[in-house]
């Protein structure tokens, strides 16, 4: 009996200090209509108000692990909150005029001025603001890898790319285009929202071998990104958000009823230890709820044993990782505190 007191107040410990693995799982945007952040579930269900007052006209948004990040074209700012939309920051206040789209890095905050016409950066508090490329006509997207800036110019009907230090701009794509406005970058692809084509595109890296992929049920296609093996996008005069299969097909609404939304940023768990397949099925076995024939509970590292070697993916599913079966240990559909004793319990009679 001790000995089980004991252990569970060191799962209840681990629990309380460990931190969050990741970002919310979700889709996040900017409401221009109705001047708010919101968010929803990948799946477009439960959507959230995260930040309702003190915005005038949001534009660009991205998510980090720890905050979403947005830029605001009225009030020319670029701004900042926690995960669920407290702690709003005001990180650039002057110097900018209609500030559109936003990425941040582990180090710099970019961002396309379109007033300016240009791409600037900062440190992820604000400081030393860098113009990086000039020159430009009315840039909107942008996106950033390893090794380049990516953006579309909505006065020129381009997409470009340069170096993160600004340096070697390159024309990508430069004809078919008409009001580009969103663009997202994998490690094979480049993809866009064309305004006023209304369609999806995608070209490989280099700008060649272009395709449309979705060219219907569009009217003004704005933000855009791709994540989780599918191609997320806002229309502004649907009112809504979309998803598609990365060739294009199989078109779902996720959420409607809004009001003109604007650019999105979408978050995926991340695929390492959460995504366990004891029984090697080739099904993720957070899919096979209810049962999971086969797998044995609270082994979280899938050796067949339930030992003290489960105890810290078993606290990092509690705290952050997607359901599972194995951590599931009472078997309700949900993975939390509550499983924490019965997962002390099959440990004990071990």
């Amino acid at each position: 009996m001790r000995h089980s007191s004991i252990l569970t107040y060191f799962i209840s410990v681990l629990i309380c200090i460990s931190p969050t693995i990741a970002a919310t799982p979700g889709i996040y945007w900017a409401e221009a209509g109705t001047d708010k952040i919101q968010r929803s579930n990948l799946d477009g269900s439960n959507v959230v108000d995260l930040v309702d007052t003190g915005l005038m006209g949001p534009r660009g948004i991205f998510a980090t692990d720890s905050f979403i990040y947005w830029s605001d074209f009225e009030t020319n700012k670029i701004q900042r909150s926690n995960l669920d939309g407290t702690a709003v920051t005001d990180i650039i206040t002057t110097g900018l005029c209609e500030p559109y789209g936003v990425v941040v890095t582990d180090d710099f905050i970019y961002w396309a001025e379109t007033a300016f016409n240009k791409i600037q950066r900062s440190n992820l508090d604000g400081t030393d603001i860098t113009d990086i490329v000039t020159g430009l006509s009315n840039p909107r997207g942008l996106a950033v890898t390893d090794n380049f800036i990516y953006w579309t110019d909505f006065g020129t009907d381009k997409i470009q790319r340069s170096n993160l230090d600004g340096t070697a701009v390159t024309d990508l794509v430069t004809s078919g285009l008409s009001e580009p406005v969103a663009i997202a970058v994998t490690d094979e692809f480049i993809y866009w929202t064309d305004f006023m084509k209304q369609r999806i595109s995608r070209a490989n890296l280099d700008g060649t071998n272009r395709t449309n992929l979705v060219t219907v049920g569009l009217i003004r296609p704005r933000g855009i990104d791709v994540a989780g093996g599918f191609i997320y996008w806002s229309d502004s005069s649907t009112n809504k958000i979309h998803r598609s299969n990365l060739d294009g097909t199989g078109i779902v609404d996720l959420v409607s009823g809004l009001c003109n939304p604007r650019f999105i940023s979408v978050v995926v768990p991340e695929p390492s230890e959460f995504f366990l397949d004891c029984n090697n099925n080739s099904i993720s076995d957070q899919c096979e709820f209810p049962g999971c024939p086969g797998i044995l509970l609270a082994d979280m590292n899938c050796d067949g044993l339930v030992n003290g070697l489960d105890i810290q993916p078993f606290v990092n599913f509690v705290v952050g990782g997607p359901y599972t079966c194995q951590a599931d240990i009472n078997q309700d559909g949900a993975v939390d505190n509550a499983d924490a004793q019965e997962f002390v319990s099959l440990l004990v009679t071990q």
